[in-house]
C-alpha cells in the first residue's frame, strides 16, 4: 500500500476561477462541462447521507435564508463570495483495476471507506450531509459535502488551516510584531492545524488500512527504505486488526459474564423468596 491523500477546500456561489458551490456539485454529477478530466464518466454512489442533486437543493436553500449581522445589530443577506461550502476528498492509493481485480483488495478499500465515513462525521457531525464514491477515475475516492449550521452559513470555521489562521490574526500582533512577523505566524498556525487534522485521518483510518503518512517524494526515500515503511504499515495494520478483534472478544466475554451472574442472582432471589 501506498500513502494517504487527504484534502479539504471551501467554495461559495460565485466562486474564484470559475469553481463555484454549482461548479463542484455538476462536476461529481459528471455535468460534461464540469468533468472533461474524466474520459469516462460513471454515476456517482452515495455512501452517506444526500444524493448531490438533494445537496444542492440544502445548499441553495440555506444560503438564500442565511443572514449576516451588520453595523447597528441589523441582518443582511450573505454575500455571494462568502465561503459556504466546505468540500474533503479522500483517495486510496489502489487502483481501479486493482479494486475491480481482487475481491480482497475491494474489502479493504470498503472498509477503508467505512472508516473515513465515520472519521467524517466525528469531525462533522449532522453539517456532515453527504459522501459520494467515483470509480471512473484512477483510484477509488470520496466527495465529502459539509454544510455550516450557523444562521451567517460562514464555512470558513470548518476548515482547521483557516480557523487557526483566522484565530491568530483576529488576536492581533504581539508587542514589538510588525504585520510581516504576524502573518508569518497566522501561516504556521495555519500549517500545524492541517498536520493535525491529517495527522489524526492517519490515526483514525490510514493506519488501520494499512496506508502511510506521507510518501517518499517529500522526504527524499530510497526505495529500499520507501519498501521497509510499507512492510511496517502493513504489519502495524495486521497488529492493530488483532487488538480490534481481541477487544471485540473482551467485550463479548464481558457481556456473557454479566448476563450469566444476572441469571446466578434472578435464581438465588427466587429460591430466597421461595
Amino acid at each position: 500500500m501506498a500513502f494517504q491523500f487527504t484534502r479539504i477546500e471551501l467554495f461559495s456561489r460565485k466562486g474564484k476561477g470559475g469553481r463555484s458551490v454549482g461548479f463542484v456539485l455538476d462536476e461529481v454529477v459528471r455535468v460534461p462541462v464540469a468533468s472533461m478530466h474524466v474520459h469516462a464518466p460513471g454515476p456517482p454512489v452515495v455512501v452517506f447521507g444526500l444524493d448531490p442533486e438533494a445537496v444542492r437543493v440544502l445548499h441553495d436553500e440555506r444560503a438564500s435564508s442565511a443572514r449576516q449581522e451588520v453595523k447597528g445589530g441589523k441582518l443582511r443577506a450573505i454575500r455571494a463570495d462568502q465561503n459556504t461550502l466546505a468540500t474533503v476528498i479522500l483517495s486510496h492509493p489502489a487502483t481501479m483495476e486493482e479494486y475491480r481485480s481482487s475481491p480482497e483488495l475491494a474489502a479493504e478499500v470498503q472498509a477503508w471507506e467505512r472508516r473515513s465515513v465515520a472519521w467524517l462525521r466525528a469531525q462533522y457531525g449532522d453539517q456532515l450531509v453527504s459522501a459520494i464514491r467515483h470509480e471512473d477515475e484512477s483510484h477509488p475516492h470520496l466527495h465529502a459535502y459539509v454544510i455550516p449550521d450557523d444562521p451567517a452559513m460562514k464555512a470558513g470555521p470548518l476548515h482547521p488551516g483557516f480557523q487557526a489562521k483566522a484565530a491568530v490574526t483576529a488576536a492581533g500582533p504581539r508587542p514589538g510584531e510588525d504585520d510581516k512577523a504576524l502573518s508569518k505566524r497566522a501561516n504556521a498556525a495555519y500549517q500545524a492545524a492541517m498536520r493535525r487534522w491529517l495527522d489524526d485521518y492517519h490515526q483514525k483510518v490510514g493506519q488501520p488500512s494499512g496506508l502511510l503518512r506521507l510518501g517518499p517524494g517529500k522526504r527524499h526515500l530510497t526505495r529500499a527504505e520507501w519498501q521497509a515503511e510499507k512492510r511496517q504499515a502493513a504489519a502495524l495494520k495486521e497488529a492493530l486488526a488483532k487488538a480490534e478483534t481481541l477487544k471485540n472478544q473482551g467485550a463479548a466475554f464481558i457481556d456473557r459474564t454479566k448476563g450469566e451472574a444476572a441469571k446466578l442472582r434472578a435464581d438465588a432471589a427466587r429460591r430466597a423468596d421461595a
